[in-house]
């Protein structure tokens, strides 16, 4: 999650401080989500993991813009559980690294807003499909906004544990609550860079607004690109209702997690046409 855009307003009658909350989440079991990725880097002989990234198809994999605005390479890594181990060097054979052929951002992502923050990545190797690397679900009959509302969905990264603290290296998970963009809008428009990375406002349709209610469970900074997954009780599946893209600290009570939602019909077209 990108937690470095926003800067709070100073109020007069205000004078808080930064605290430390603990993102509330638990360490997944291995295989539980076979779409995970991370992106990476080769920094000498160590791997630099920088974000997450999901599974969509064979060939592709989703993450958030931001993560890949840079143009030095990296590379795209599945089937992993927890990359501390062996140095961050692929020590079984579940694990694979593949190259990114190409980049491609969504058409109305705007470098420094916001809104439509994911990008496409396309690999430069086939994949094949087994238990420890498959796709997620995605919600082609369109998932509104009042299935999601108030339903408790998941969030699956290898960011920090908590704002400032350590990033994990095993893959964590942590149910949060879909809330009304007005939530989000209430809190986050309080701060200085609000109207520049959100010109026209917050709504339920360029906004996924997701926490807990008591502050705890939140996405953290290094889980930006991962999944916000929805549990279909009649399919039995779980569905990807959005990527996580920004936040203010995490587990703040006032600030929930910001994703970029990518069930509306414009965000599915545009994936099924370069990704299928």
């Amino acid at each position: 999650m990108n937690i470095l855009r926003f800067k709070r307003m100073k109020r007069k009658a205000e004078n808080k401080k930064f605290q430390i909350f603990v993102s509330g989440g638990r360490k997944a079991q291995k295989n539980s989500w076979p779409w995970m990725a991370l992106l990476g880097r080769n920094v000498g002989t160590v791997p630099n993991f920088f974000c997450s990234a999901i599974l969509i198809s064979e060939n592709f994999v989703v993450t958030a813009a931001h993560c890949v605005l840079s143009l030095e390479p990296f590379f795209v890594r599945l089937g992993e559980h927890n990359y501390g181990l062996g140095f961050g060097k692929p020590k079984v054979n579940t694990v694979k690294d593949v190259g990114v052929d190409k980049i491609l951002f969504h058409p109305n992502f705007i470098l420094n807003q916001g809104y439509h923050d994911i990008a496409l990545l396309k690999l430069n190797t086939s994949i094949t499909v087994k238990k420890e690397i498959s796709p997620i679900c995605l919600p082609w009959q369109i998932l509104t906004f009042d299935e999601l509302l108030g339903q408790k969905v998941t969030v699956a990264g290898w960011g920090r544990l908590s704002f400032g603290g350590t990033q994990s290296s095993v893959l964590q998970e942590v149910n949060v609550t879909v809330f009304d963009s007005s939530v989000c809008e209430k809190s986050y428009s309080t701060l200085s860079d609000f109207k520049k990375i959100f010109p026209q406002g917050m709504s339920n349709e360029n906004v996924l607004c997701a926490g807990d209610v008591n502050g705890i469970k939140d996405a953290c900074d290094g889980d930006s690109g991962g999944p916000i997954m929805y549990f279909s009780s009649e399919d039995k599946v779980y569905y990807l209702a959005g990527v996580i893209s920004k936040g203010f600290g995490c587990g703040l009570k006032d600030f929930p997690g910001l994703y970029s939602p990518a069930r509306d019909t414009e965000t599915l077209e545009w994936i099924k046409n370069n990704a299928f």
